[in-house]
């Protein structure tokens, strides 16, 4: 109605940004913590609110009805921020996975060397999939964070997840990532 219109407009105004993935261009204001009909105080309240744009929305939308689980993959090259880029926006109970940490565990040299093992990227791979099968095909974990180098691996994985891919980068001192949906849903 009239008052949620105009609370919206508002909220864009402040922040025309998503404040979700930080990328594209907030559509719509979304309720952080879901309201219980029009006359809940949480319907209205400011800091219940964040500017967002329709795939977001979609994707967090999907998730609260259980379609999907909450899964990012995040992937870059060595150094790119990666695990930083995890330990800064997951939340405490979320679940991570680090291949790589699984590879230098298995291969303490591999971290120091040019290439891993054969027998290492094959098992890792191997891991991958079962993994991701588990993954798709549980609600226990409702929050999932991997942690992939390659890139064509974890598009993969957030495509068949119906994640968000984070492509992590490094230019000089700076650190950016860039979010995408891979849900199909918007």
């Amino acid at each position: 109605g009239g008052e949620w219109s105009r609370i919206s407009t508002m909220k864009r105004n402040e922040c025309p940004v998503c404040e979700v993935c930080g990328d594209a261009v907030a559509t719509q204001v979304d309720h952080i913590i879901a309201f219980d009909g029009v006359d809940d105080p949480k319907r209205t309240q400011w800091t219940n609110l964040q500017s967002i744009c329709s795939s977001c929305h979609s994707w967090k939308t999907n998730v609260a009805q259980n379609e999907v689980a909450k899964v990012y993959v995040v992937c870059g090259m060595p150094g790119s921020g990666k695990t930083t880029f995890c330990a800064r926006h997951k939340p405490a109970l979320a679940a991570v996975f680090d291949l790589d940490v699984l590879a230098a565990a298995l291969n303490p040299q591999w971290l120091h060397s040019s290439g891993r093992d054969i027998e290492v990227n094959a098992l890792l791979g191997e891991w991958r999939e079962v993994l991701v099968n588990k993954i798709a095909g549980s609600k226990f974990l409702t929050e999932t964070w991997i942690i992939l180098s390659d890139k064509e691996k974890a598009e993969q994985t957030a495509l068949k997840l119906s994640g968000r891919l984070v492509i992590c980068h490094r230019d000089g001192d700076k650190f950016t990532a860039q979010i995408q949906d891979c849900s199909g849903h918007g």
